[in-house]
């Protein structure tokens, strides 16, 4: 029975792959996202969008902070700012912040920086690849995904109603909502993954989760080893999240799954969407001096 499973494991993996990573350039019902600004001195160390709702926007903003010293020092001077911590790690909150208090707390003692989070950029996805993998095959020989756990985590489950009453997602899915909204908005992104994968193991459980950022991603990864989790598939790119060699800290994706394999959970991710979109060389930074 264990190989069994372990060749149901293994099934998972090697269509998952070969089916979420979609033609480059392909497009998505969820707005590319926006560049990430880095903070500026001439801007109090805000970007220039935080410079802007700092002098102009009213209610809350939720921005990542960065601190040194020590973790109890850092909250109190968020608190006196009226800020409200959501959640922590290494020496990085996610912060909820009145926007007229931006500018005071970048200036105050032991804050680092403070940034935008990073917005996740969904993958394209093609499905109705079962016969064309080979899926069918194993499944005649009884290998479906019986005892296996397998998390999408993704950001927005639209259509998922509709999806479950045509049969083409389970009743039984688990749901576990980390973002802002509800579960079944955000498109139809995860809900077209989530298809994929009942396609590929249709008696794996599946648990649908639906993250807002990078945080959200490292809470959802405590939460899949207390369920034992077997497979975590992730069909979303973290544009300047890190440096793209996997050593990032928290909070980041290459964190969430470094910690993830570390716990005996297989992470399959989408691959080659941008394969021909990317160019890598050296930085020149534009200053007075070589400026022209």
């Amino acid at each position: 029975m264990p190989g069994r499973r372990l060749w149901s494991l293994t099934l998972v993996l090697v269509v998952l792959a070969s089916l979420l990573s979609g033609p480059v350039g392909a497009q998505t019902d969820r707005e590319r996202s926006t560049p990430i600004e880095i903070d500026r001195p001439s801007l109090g160390g805000l970007s220039a969008s935080l410079a802007e709702a700092a002098d102009g926007a009213a209610g809350d903003v939720i921005i990542r902070v960065d601190y040194a010293g020590s973790e109890s020092s850092a909250r109190q001077t968020i608190a006196r700012s009226g800020g409200q911590v959501l959640a922590a790690g290494g020496q990085t909150f996610k912060v909820k912040l009145p926007a007229a208090a931006l500018r005071g707390l970048a200036k105050a003692p032991g804050i680092v920086s403070i940034r935008e989070l990073i917005p996740p950029d969904p993958l394209a996805v093609k499905s109705q690849g079962v016969a064309s993998t080979g899926a069918n095959t194993w499944h005649a020989l009884g290998l479906t995904g019986v005892g296996v756990k397998v998390a999408v985590v993704d950001f927005g489950f639209s259509g998922r109603a509709e999806a479950v009453a045509a049969g083409d997602l389970p009743a039984n899915a688990v749901t576990k909502n980390y973002c802002s909204t509800s579960l079944d908005s955000g498109g139809p992104h995860g809900t077209g993954v989530a298809e994929i994968v009942h396609d590929v193991a249709p008696a794996a459980q599946l648990y649908l989760v639906c993250v807002d950022d990078e945080f959200d991603l490292e809470a959802f990864v405590d939460y899949a080893i207390a369920q034992k989790i077997d497979v975590i598939n992730h069909s979303g790119a973290w544009f300047l999240s890190d440096r793209g060699d996997g050593t990032a800290g928290f909070p980041s994706a290459s964190n969430a799954a470094r910690r993830a394999a570390a716990a005996g959970i297989l992470w399959v991710a989408a691959g080659g969407n941008y394969a021909q979109d990317h160019w890598k060389g050296a930085w020149n930074p534009v200053t007075p001096a070589n400026s022209g």
